[in-house]
């Protein structure tokens, strides 16, 4: 007869150097990045979507979440914590965990950020952008920088049979902009999500693209897509200044700046933006940084 799910959990933790996650996607390239940097992690996604990004990364129906033992339930956004109606942590005794990607929404008042902070004061927070971090400024955080692994973004190339690939959940949006492309015998595709794809066809489908227009603002999308040497435009409201990523006022502006970049015919200085991304966006630093801070969550799960 198998235990209950938090001692079952408890001596999984004391016992057992694997990691077990209980995943809350982000639903852009980290979620692929985050599940293939660090070895003896397994990422559980109780998601209707079906995410076949790595081996480590499995669905599993609600109805089936207790097959396992975890050691940490991890969350991409703070708000999805705090609205969320699970007790998953009391059930399984694991500790939660916040990685944010986005600012604080305009919409939430200081009172409410106090609330917030107060709620998660014990809960890990990890920023990949300063001005993020600061948009929140709450206890219990850490500021990190993304990791781009080289050897699976590269550029393969100059072939591009694709003009444009424009990134949006937004289907609305992403559709009129493929219409007015299309109209104008411009070579354009949208791609809506990545769930079901694995970083290996990520990167053919950035090399078959010379230009990305990222209307959602993910900025590790933004440097994968640097990376396999496309151009890369998005609108100003990102808040990290990266080079080499071009930003505009209005998704016209964007639109008309494509044309002057095809009709230039040229090509991105793929050396310069390796290098740069190898300073700056270090891989091999992020995956130290995931592993100490899975690792020191994972010990804090057993003494919660």
């Amino acid at each position: 007869m198998r235990l209950t799910a938090a001692s079952s959990s408890i001596i999984h933790q004391l016992l057992d150097n694997q990691i077990n996650v209980i995943y809350n996607p982000a639903n852009h390239l980290f979620d692929h990045i985050l599940s293939t940097c660090v070895e003896d992690i397994n990422y559980y996604v109780l998601s209707e979507n079906t995410y076949n990004i790595s081996e480590n990364c499995r669905n599993i129906s609600s109805e089936y979440i207790d097959l396992y033992n975890y050691d940490i339930n991890l969350y991409n956004e703070i708000i999805s914590l705090i609205q969320s109606k699970n007790n998953i942590d009391r059930v399984f005794h694991v500790t939660n965990l916040v990685f944010q990607h986005k600012p604080r929404p305009h919409k939430i008042k200081k009172e409410d950020l106090l609330l917030i902070n107060q709620k998660t004061r014990t809960t890990d927070k990890i920023f990949f952008n300063k001005d993020i971090y600061d948009s929140w400024n709450f206890d219990q955080s850490q500021l990190i920088s993304y990791g781009i692994p080289l050897e699976s973004f590269t550029n393969n190339s100059n072939d591009r049979p694709i003009d444009v690939l424009i990134l949006s959940n937004d289907r609305m949006i992403s559709q009129q902009i493929y219409g007015h492309f299309i109209a104008n015998d411009t070579k354009c595709e949208t791609l809506t999500t990545m769930h079901n794809l694995r970083i290996e066809e990520v990167n053919k489908k950035f090399n078959e693209s010379k230009i990305i227009i990222d209307l959602e603002n993910n900025t590790i999308n933004q440097l994968c897509a640097l990376a396999c040497g496309c151009y890369v435009l998005c609108l100003s409201e990102n808040t990290q200044d990266i080079l080499y990523i071009q930003r505009y006022q209005s998704i016209d502006d964007m639109v008309y700046n494509c044309n002057k970049i095809l009709n230039a015919n040229s090509f991105q200085d793929t050396k310069a933006i390796k290098e740069y991304l190898n300073e700056t966006f270090n891989y091999d630093q992020f995956k130290k940084h995931i592993s100490q801070i899975m690792e020191l969550n994972k010990r804090k799960a057993f003494i919660l």
